[in-house]
């Protein structure tokens, strides 16, 4: 089904933002992308455990992806509001136990 206006706007709260950033984190296929994170040795064996980050480094991290996000959000529809990035980060830290679930997923 092809993205809608109202998905966006629906992805672009709080919420949506969060679960999108753990569903990236969550993805062996997209966690690579995450490089502020920190990598295991040998990407390629699913079997290595991720490095655990702190909350510092998942401030960092977050913030660089919710960057792009918004830059995306922006392209799609210059009228989208996303929160903003302090709101963000301050929400994402408060979910630091399920960011590292999701890490370690």
């Amino acid at each position: 089904m092809p993205p809608t206006m109202e998905k966006l706007t629906t992805l672009m709260t709080r919420e949506g933002i969060a679960d999108l950033y753990q569903q990236s984190l969550g993805s062996q296929k997209t966690r690579i992308n995450h490089l502020l994170l920190g990598q295991p040795q040998t990407i390629n064996n699913p079997n290595v455990k991720w490095p655990i980050p702190s909350v510092h480094d998942v401030e960092r991290d977050f913030t660089s992806w919710y960057g792009g996000v918004c830059a995306l959000g922006k392209g799609i529809d210059p009228s989208v509001s996303p929160p903003g990035v302090t709101e963000m980060v301050k929400y994402i830290a408060t979910q630091f136990e399920q960011v590292k679930d999701a890490i370690a997923a």
